[in-house]
């Protein structure tokens, strides 16, 4: 990485890390990685390999584009604004298999779950046992 990426990166390594109010060494033990080893990344001072990015980029809670796009200096509001999934699906095990790759690929999201498409319409539309939910921050009133 060149010395000006290295440092865009750092910063937006240390942003997050900000963001979720953690320490150095949390994100360190979070991500598998040396404590002096993520200082020198928040520094610019480290070559990241694709791996380390990856670890950091899950010890973070965001997805490596994401977290690209604010080290490139560029910071997109709606991309960095996590949405609720809403998950539909009456099968129980079909239901545990979708969270669990969700889990898996790291998206730090919240799923709703609903049975079927009634209650879907009743959660978008705030409607019936969803009548409390708002709409704007998604979890009821």
């Amino acid at each position: 990485m060149p010395a000006d990426i290295q440092s865009h990166f750092g910063t937006a390594v240390r942003a997050r890390r900000k963001h979720l109010g953690i320490s150095q060494e949390e994100l360190a033990e979070r991500a598998g990685l040396h404590r002096t080893y993520v200082a020198d990344v928040e520094r610019g001072a480290r070559n990241l390999s694709l791996g380390s990015i990856e670890k950091l980029a899950y010890a973070l809670e965001i997805s490596i584009p994401i977290l690209f796009t604010h080290a490139g200096g560029v910071v997109n509001q709606s991309a960095d604004r996590v949405v609720d999934i809403l998950l539909v699906e009456d099968d129980p095990e079909e239901v545990a298999q979708t969270l669990k790759a969700f889990k898996k690929a790291n998206l730090s999201n919240r799923v709703h779950v609903v049975r079927d498409g009634a209650e879907a319409l009743e959660f978008v539309f705030c409607t019936g046992r969803y009548a409390g939910r708002n709409p704007a921050v998604g979890s009821m009133r």
